[in-house]
């Protein structure tokens, strides 16, 4: 039977409306693939329901009935629940196998001090990628367990323990150096792997039976998290772990540490 002018408009419409649920698919499933493994779930789910959308309501306007779009429609959403197994479910781990975080780390010879050789990861923190594996890895070292805040240790604790709360949706508490904090505190004299030190702690950041994490970016003669995990049982908290970025295992830091868990992203 021949086509109206009536027809031809719906069925102009029809593939003018299912290029634009092709072309969304596409360009979302492209931009998806620089997501990590939460964003690309949701991406894919929105790619799902827009192709399916589209194909439901342009198939009807040229008169297929509903059941008979669900049908027709079932292979699109089957192929794109195939890319959402295939891509979405790339955790940031699977991510971070392709990715050496070493490879972004610096060492600079005789840094603080002669004789020490410093892993420096400015070079890790300026690069986007890097910066969100390295991140992501110091997360997957505690995802498994039960606590309530994180605690990191000036500076560069803060640098990782910050965005892990943020990430888990935890607290944060901060570990100062002496004469940082305004309210009252409680202090920890302890050695570093090239002097001493003095950190200090909010005495009311500590509620008995709080449980902690504590992160910071190394673990060397284990000295800084000895002296916080002493601050935290004093105030009547729970060290639940210790979470490094990097660990160096010739300095034997977990030996001190040895009543506690401790787990590093890196090791060298």
């Amino acid at each position: 039977m021949p086509i109206d002018w009536l027809d031809l408009r719906i069925i102009l419409l029809a593939i003018f409306l299912k290029a634009i649920a092709f072309g969304i698919a596409f360009v979302v499933w492209i931009g998806r693939r620089a997501s990590d493994g939460n964003r690309s779930f949701i991406t894919m789910v929105v790619v799902v329901v827009v192709t399916a959308v589209g194909y439901v309501a342009t198939n009807v306007l040229v008169g297929h009935d509903f059941s008979s779009c669900i049908g027709y429609n079932a292979v699109i959403i089957a192929r794109h629940n195939f890319f959402m197994r295939d891509y979405a479910g790339q955790t940031a781990h699977e991510s971070r196998q392709i990715m050496d975080l070493k490879n972004h780390i610096r060492d600079i010879q005789d840094f603080p001090i002669p004789g020490i050789l410093f892993r420096d990861i400015t070079t890790l923190l300026k690069n986007p990628e890097a910066l969100r594996a390295g991140v992501d890895a110091m997360i997957d070292q505690v995802k498994d367990l039960q606590f309530d805040t994180i605690l990191g240790p000036e500076s560069r604790g803060f640098i990782f323990g910050m965005p892990m709360a943020y990430l888990m949706n935890k607290g944060f508490v901060p570990v100062r150096k002496a004469g940082k904090l305004p309210a009252p505190v409680a202090r920890r004299d302890y050695a570093l792997e090239y002097g001493t030190a003095t950190i200090e702690i909010h005495k009311d950041a500590v509620q008995p039976g709080q449980r902690f994490i504590i992160a910071d970016d190394l673990l060397a003669t284990g000295g800084t998290a000895k002296a916080i995990v002493e601050l935290i049982e004093e105030l009547g908290g729970i060290v639940v772990a210790s979470v490094f970025f990097i660990e160096l295992a010739g300095l034997d830091g977990r030996t001190i540490l040895a009543e506690h868990d401790v787990r590093s992203a890196l090791v060298y």
